[in-house]
């Protein structure tokens, strides 16, 4: 009988991310606080009666040298597979910032470890496709560093209470982002210090706006509803403004979610828990 599975694979935020020096073969070195976030794909994996590989999505779009794809291509390569029909069901916003590709792909390698029991595949093999697909891979609160292969659990010194906005029209590169960021930098911030205080950073803030001045009106509006703590997400185009206080942030989401409404922006609320855990790692 062939078998199928359901996954359910999360979107992310960076809480603070730093961009340091760049390694051997040319790839910036990170260092950035992630956690997941409530935002699904919905990916199904339908085993065949054949070697066939397919993949799909829902709404019928396709993405040039598509991320998913590779992830299956690689992880045949190196543990064999038999054909398989995979189909994504996509809501998490494209070029936001917030890993959809890379939770895609993560997603499709804990399906196809479950369905054909390969056991947990090493980061060795995840950071070959994407560097933020370890930690969307583990999920939880992690410190992503280097590449994106060096995950460590951590926990935050609070529950955050948080909004998300999104501006659907528009879309961000990561590329183009790191190129700009090389070419005019970004400000950067203290990791410990942010496990502390809470204080938000994004090395590619500045990049990202420089790009796309648009994205700063997220930015306003969070910051005029009432968020202290407000920062882009990933390379951009997404902001995202959180609190600690879960009485401040039924008011404010209230503001942000009105004023977002009358701009046709999608507004996200939810707590990221401050102990979240990851599952079992493999180097």
């Amino acid at each position: 009988m062939l078998k199928d599975i359901e996954i359910l694979s999360s979107a992310k935020v960076n809480l603070c991310l730093n961009v340091e020096d760049k390694d051997d073969i040319g790839f910036h070195n990170l260092d950035s606080i992630v956690a997941n976030i409530p935002i699904y794909d919905r990916i199904i994996i339908t085993e065949r009666n054949d070697s066939e590989k397919n993949l799909s999505y829902v709404s019928g779009e396709s993405f040039t040298d598509d991320v998913s794809m590779r992830m299956v291509r690689l992880i045949d390569e190196i543990y064999g597979l038999p054909g398989v029909d995979i189909v994504i069901e996509k809501h998490i916003p494209v070029g936001a910032g917030l890993g959809g590709s890379s939770a895609d792909a993560a997603g499709i390698a804990r399906g196809l470890k479950s369905l054909f029991n390969l056991g947990e595949i090493p980061n060795s093999i995840l950071i070959n496709v994407g560097s933020d697909i370890p930690c969307m891979y583990y999920g939880g609160n992690t410190r992503m560093q280097g590449r994106g292969e060096k995950i460590t659990p951590i926990t935050l010194s609070s529950d955050l209470y948080v909004s998300l906005l999104v501006d659907r029209s528009i879309v961000l590169h990561t590329g183009r982002v790191f190129k700009r960021y090389d070419e005019i930098g970004g400000e950067a911030g203290s990791i410990d210090s942010f496990l502390k205080f809470l204080i938000p950073f994004n090395s590619l803030e500045r990049a990202a706006l420089d790009i796309c001045p648009k994205a700063n009106a997220l930015k306003e509006i969070l910051e005029r509803s009432g968020y202290g703590r407000v920062v882009m997400t990933g390379s951009g185009s997404a902001f995202l403004g959180f609190t600690p206080d879960s009485t401040a942030f039924q008011g404010i989401s209230v503001l942000v979610e009105n004023e977002a409404r009358n701009k046709g922006l999608l507004h996200y609320r939810f707590k990221i828990s401050s102990g979240l855990k990851i599952s079992k790692m493999k180097s």
